[in-house]
């Protein structure tokens, strides 16, 4: 597969009268490295922006194939594609799937010795990587900075970008560092990646991280494949045990706090019903012995808080049950998201009550109180999505991230 010169990708993405000759070349390499014959909706527009070395914001559902965008422009243009991944589970999936496909991809984690990261930089200096992935906080320091300013990059990638906003709560401040990059790589494009994120958080994501001249790209936020029902009432344990006893695959339930999570593994299991735990209560041991089996499907169900959230990279979980109303229509969608990332038929549901709204609304008034006005509202309009008709939610999805 010959890798174009940044001179002759300028020459090609410029001549109309080429773009034919550009499309073929970006088949032919979507073929040679993923062994795919086409694209999926919107992913060629978003690769076609990369190319021309633009920096980009894009909002894509996960199993539209956010990553395929980044990855292959720089396989075709070359250069060192630096990836800021907030989770180090995340981060080796994402490795460990393009080494299937032949492509030098490597990290560097706190969970390396040092033996191993001097061998991974010297790899860097050396330019025989392709796909270099770090999570924000090391990205951040100056040894990171240096070794980058001496290797040819050619793009810089920000997964997860919605951790860039102070609106959202997994809000990362070390995202932004990333604007020292821009001060010093001012033609390398800047691309921000998410499956989540409304008007107010995607211009915040781009006063964050320093964007200039974004092109922008926003998916339709309806997921065809994902039924969302809705149950609101009292009965909680009971549609949960019913939920439960119907399970043939694999499937996530969230609620809101460690101690429910603990309740309700007891309920299951005084029920005769096997299911495993999640929340950052457990012990580090114990929470990997239960990601690890959930993930082989030796038990079909996980009971957990959010903490057992954006490192799942499981394609075959097919119902993810929330027990408790998230506290905004971002965390619903983006945990709902975790049901049919393969792209097959899923189901979300979710009970519902007034007691939910009460509960995170005592939580907010807890916390800093700059943001309690806007997280409240949040709130709101997670209360207004529950009480609309069941035909409608698809429709108030794609306004709401309009």
């Amino acid at each position: 597969m010959q890798i174009l010169s940044e001179e002759e990708n300028k020459k090609l993405w410029h001549c109309k009268e080429k773009k034919k000759l550009y499309t073929d070349h970006m088949i032919d390499a979507l073929h040679h490295y993923f062994n795919f014959n086409s694209f999926r909706p919107g992913q060629e527009d978003v690769i076609r922006a990369i190319l021309s070395w633009r920096d980009c914001l894009v909002t894509m559902p996960t199993w539209a194939g956010k990553s395929l965008c980044f990855q292959l422009p720089a396989l075709i243009q070359g250069g060192l594609c630096v990836v800021i991944s907030p989770l180090i589970s995340l981060i080796n999936d994402h490795v460990i799937s393009l080494r299937q496909y032949g492509i030098r991809a490597t990290c560097l984690t706190s969970q390396q010795d040092i033996h191993t990261q001097t061998i991974i930089k010297h790899h860097i200096r050396q330019e025989s990587v392709s796909f270099l992935y770090i999570s924000p906080e090391k990205f951040a320091t100056n040894e990171i900075f240096t070794l980058l300013r001496n290797v040819t990059i050619h793009s810089f990638v920000i997964d997860e970008a919605h951790c860039a906003s102070h609106r959202w709560h997994d809000f990362r401040p070390e995202y932004h560092q990333i604007t020292v990059y821009k001060k010093f790589f001012p033609s390398v494009p800047f691309i921000a990646m998410t499956a989540t994120a409304d008007a107010m958080t995607r211009a915040d994501i781009i006063k964050q991280l320093g964007l200039t001249n974004v092109w922008e790209y926003h998916a339709p936020a309806i997921r065809p494949h994902l039924s969302l029902d809705i149950i609101t009432g009292e009965k909680k344990n009971a549609h949960l045990l019913t939920f439960l006893s119907q399970v043939t695959d694999s499937g996530i339930v969230y609620c809101g706090s460690r101690a429910r999570v603990n309740s309700l593994l007891a309920l299951a299991h005084h029920h005769g019903i096997s299911c495993l735990g999640y929340h950052a209560g457990m012990d580090t041991q114990t929470r990997q012995r239960n990601d690890e089996r959930f993930r082989r499907n030796e038990c079909l169900v996980m009971i957990a808080t959010i903490a057992y959230g954006m490192g799942i990279d499981k394609h075959d979980i097919r119902r993810v049950y929330h027990y408790t109303m998230p506290r905004s229509i971002e965390a619903y969608y983006q945990e709902t998201g975790r049901a049919g990332r393969d792209g097959q038929p899923a189901r979300a549901v979710m009970t519902a009550n007034q007691g939910d709204v009460s509960l995170h609304a005592h939580m907010i008034r807890r916390t800093w109180w700059p943001m309690q006005e806007y997280r409240l509202t949040k709130l709101a309009r997670m209360w207004d999505f529950v009480k609309i008709p069941a035909h409608e939610r698809a429709d108030f999805l794609c306004q709401y991230f309009r």
